[in-house]
């Protein structure tokens, strides 16, 4: 909805979006719902993005947002945030087109990213 322009339904999407984490998970967020509500512009993308990488960690959807759009604002470590998934060990056994691991590409990052946070 943010994206689409409309403040005003992002706002009640990521309200909603607070509720069901409290349903699902049984804890309380009402500070947080109270504080999207007062947001706009860059901040409220921001409280949305922050609250999308909480409530979906470890997912690869998040990690994908962060590469599109470097929020939420997170400490990285030394080396910098991975470029891009590595390829499981399932994976590089059944398929022949993933390359071997002294192979890869020198640069971390796929050529469709398109920042580097």
């Amino acid at each position: 909805e943010y994206q689409l322009g409309s403040e005003p339904n992002a706002i009640t999407a990521a309200q909603n979006a607070l509720a069901c984490q409290e349903a699902q998970h049984g804890v309380t967020l009402t500070a947080q719902s109270t504080n999207i509500g007062g947001l706009t512009g860059q901040a409220l993308f921001d409280e949305i993005m922050r609250q999308k990488y909480i409530a979906l960690f470890l997912s690869p959807e998040v990690y994908n947002d962060y590469k599109r759009t470097c929020r939420p604002a997170i400490v990285e470590r030394a080396n910098g945030m991975p470029g891009r998934l590595f390829y499981a060990i399932s994976e590089r056994q059944t398929n022949d087109n993933v390359p071997g691991p002294g192979t890869d590409p020198n640069d971390k990052y796929n050529d469709n990213d398109p920042t580097a946070c």
